[in-house]
């Protein structure tokens, strides 16, 4: 009885933590209708910088939304792949005089990923299973 409730608990936690994915949308149809990028912006030195920075990647064609952030020094800005790119973003913000590049994409999965074994671990260590912890950290 014991074990029964411990797996059904960890089949329901894993169930809950991939549910997300089951409902996202396939790569495909998210590279068709819009990307969506965040610029490191350089030189912003004033709260009103970020009404320049907007007007300039507004300017370019294919772009959907632009958020500026004063406080992170970023911009998002979500645009159509197929009439425009994100060189031609950073060419318009470098234009208005505020550098930018690319910020590396931050990503969920890996945090789904570690919460999942790190409950894997936990079942696996009430259980008494021999090389628990070794076995939790190798299936992620």
């Amino acid at each position: 009885m014991f074990t029964k409730n411990y797996v059904l608990l960890f089949s329901l936690l894993l169930g809950v933590c991939f549910l997300p994915a089951a409902y996202a949308k396939s790569p495909g149809q998210i590279q068709n209708s819009e990307k969506s990028i965040v610029l490191d912006v350089q030189n912003m030195s004033c709260a009103m910088c970020k009404f320049t920075i907007k007007k300039a990647l507004s300017s370019v064609e294919g772009t959907k939304q632009v958020i500026v952030n004063y406080e992170d020094k970023t911009a998002e800005v979500i645009f159509n792949p197929h009439k425009t790119n994100s060189d031609a973003l950073i060419k318009a913000i470098t234009n208005a005089g505020y550098p930018a590049a690319i910020q590396p994409a931050k990503t969920k999965n890996g945090v789904i990923l570690c919460l999942a074994a790190v409950l894997a671990e936990h079942v696996l260590l009430h259980w008494h299973v021999p090389n628990a912890v070794h076995l939790a950290r190798v299936s992620v």
